[in-house]
């Protein structure tokens, strides 16, 4: 009877195999009844980020439906890219608890970058309603700034499938330059730097309400975009439309941006020789939501100024 009640067992064993989404804004991953392993796919975004390299944090809980009793740690891994899934070297198998009792119930949790602490203790200790948070600070260089991103699936049934979709809990701020043509001669500009200057860099996110907000007691910082190879002694012409000024976009935490201001320092040459030596301002307004992009387009005057000279021969 043992040994059935073990082959049965095998039988039923729930694992976890993926289905990609058709937005590279979010990535599905659902389990099932007949799979062995659990592998997320994490597409890349329309602006480079570094999360799109990054190991995924997955953490698992049990408890019972029918009681007040805290969840019960179940694993934690770390998912690695193999080509364009992320995968675990390990198999997992459902604990016989979990099939004691129709009552039994999972929730997961999944986070990138893997870098992420959980804070769960709540979870643990309190109620399965208290679910897990985790703090996150975005660095001040947007070519290593992380987009977060995070799945969950809460209080399912062993015997159904569950899809988790990730999806980013930051804002993606992107930046669009253009010149101007000073005339008819050639006009180039050169891009020495792009700062995002006064934004919070430190957020708090909660899995009960899905939302990441600005930290308590949080500063504002400059955030620096890495200039694009292609904004170096860059020609523009009459006809130029707005280009990104980076190949990467900032990864901000949710927030409001009446306070912020893009700065753009640059250089314009006419002919040869340097008529603008500077920097522009962009005031900043809006709301820089969850999930979603902001892009500003900014036109960068040549700060050049015609001068007509006539002459006049007296007598």
């Amino acid at each position: 009877t043992s040994s059935l009640s073990q082959i049965i067992g095998a039988v039923l064993i729930a694992g976890f195999v993926a289905v990609f989404a058709s937005s590279c804004a979010t990535e599905t991953v659902s389990y099932a009844n007949d799979a062995e392993e659990l592998v997320f796919t994490n597409g890349a975004d329309a602006r480079s980020t570094k999360a799109s390299t990054s190991d995924i944090l997955v953490k698992a809980y049990t408890f019972d439906a029918n009681s007040a009793s805290a969840a019960k740690f179940y694993f934690g891994d770390f998912y690695t890219q193999s080509g364009s899934l992320y995968i675990s070297n390990t198999s997992k198998f459902w604990p016989e608890s979990m099939y004691a009792s129709e009552n039994s119930r999972l929730s997961v949790f999944a986070v990138t970058p893997s870098t992420i602490i959980l804070n769960d203790e709540s979870y643990l200790n309190s109620s399965s309603n208290n679910l897990p948070t985790f703090d996150y600070t975005v660095a001040l260089d947007a070519a290593a700034q992380e987009d977060v991103k995070v799945a969950k699936t809460v209080a399912q049934s062993v015997e159904s499938q569950v899809v988790l979709t990730m999806g980013s809990v930051l804002s993606t701020i992107n930046v669009n330059l253009k010149g101007t043509q000073a005339g008819q001669g050639t006009t180039v500009y050169t891009i020495n730097s792009v700062k995002l200057c006064g934004a919070y860099a430190d957020g708090e996110y909660d899995f009960n309400s899905n939302h990441m907000q600005i930290a308590e007691g949080a500063e504002t910082y400059d955030f620096t975009l890495p200039v694009s190879a292609e904004w170096n002694a860059k020609e523009v012409s009459s006809d130029d439309t707005f280009t990104p000024a980076s190949e990467y976009a900032f990864h901000m935490i949710p927030q409001s941006a009446v306070a912020s201001e893009i700065v753009v320092d640059y250089t314009v040459e006419y002919n040869g020789y340097v008529i603008f030596s500077g920097s522009h301002v962009e005031k900043l307004n809006g709301l820089w939501s969850q999930s979603n992009t902001c892009s500003y387009d900014i036109e960068l005057n040549h700060g050049g100024e015609r001068i007509d000279y006539n002459p006049f021969v007296a007598e």
